[in-house]
């Protein structure tokens, strides 16, 4: 890449008068339309017409671009180019119901149950799905319902279990569950869901499992953390 064109794309990425934007958005080097799109003060019509832009790159940074209008992210869920439709299932601006729609795109589902926006309605969905991977962001999404919670901890893949433990809703009965139910050689050697309950602050509140009647549960635990310290 050549000095002016790095120019161009610096320039491009932060000045402010509509006319110069106006100018580079159809500059005829992708990059420096690229760049456009990065620019805060980019208004809104530009946008729009980058979003039809022939070079997916420029289409995925609009559908990636937390200021995009809501109305433009829609659209971008019918593009023909898989990139830019899975942009926006990591975009944090993107809302629910179009997060919704996407989830017919096996490959994306992962982020989908991972994004902050997704509603209980489509991380129930998801919580039954194939793929283990999608399970697990299910159960550490904040947003994923108690009693979807409740089934994963049943869940056949022990890191799709384990992964409820780093949901910061998940009680303390559930985090007592996930080790009780632990193959006893993983508890004993301190793998498998272990690491995930050694995350959950609320698993070293002693007081509190003594208090729901745990207290042997709790000694073993001790044991177990007072093991992997000295490791």
């Amino acid at each position: 890449m050549d000095k002016h064109t790095k120019q161009q794309i610096r320039r491009a990425k932060t000045v402010k008068a509509r006319w110069i934007l106006d100018d580079l958005s159809t500059h005829e080097n992708k990059d420096i339309r690229r760049a456009v799109v990065k620019n805060p003060n980019v208004p809104r019509d530009i946008l729009d017409r980058l979003s039809r832009d022939r070079d997916y790159g420029v289409r995925w940074e609009v559908a990636v671009n937390p200021s995009t209008p809501v109305d433009i992210l829609a659209r971008l869920t019918r593009d023909n180019h898989e990139a830019v439709y899975s942009a926006l299932s990591y975009n944090p601006s993107t809302p629910a119901d179009i997060l919704a729609r996407l989830i017919k795109h096996e490959r994306i589902r992962e982020y989908i149950a991972r994004h902050p926006n997704t509603s209980r309605e489509t991380l129930k969905k998801l919580s039954r799905d194939p793929d283990p991977d999608v399970r697990s962001e299910v159960a550490k999404n904040p947003n994923t319902p108690m009693n979807i919670l409740d089934r994963l901890l049943s869940d056949k893949t022990w890191y799709v279990r384990g992964a409820v433990a780093r949901n910061p809703n998940a009680s303390l009965n559930m985090l007592n569950q996930i080790w009780l139910n632990m193959d006893d050689n993983d508890r004993n050697e301190g793998e498998g869901e272990t690491w995930y309950l050694k995350q959950n602050p609320k698993w070293d509140n002693r007081k509190e499992l003594e208090k729901m009647g745990l207290l042997d549960t709790a000694l073993y635990a001790e044991r177990w953390l007072l093991r992997s310290k000295t490791r």
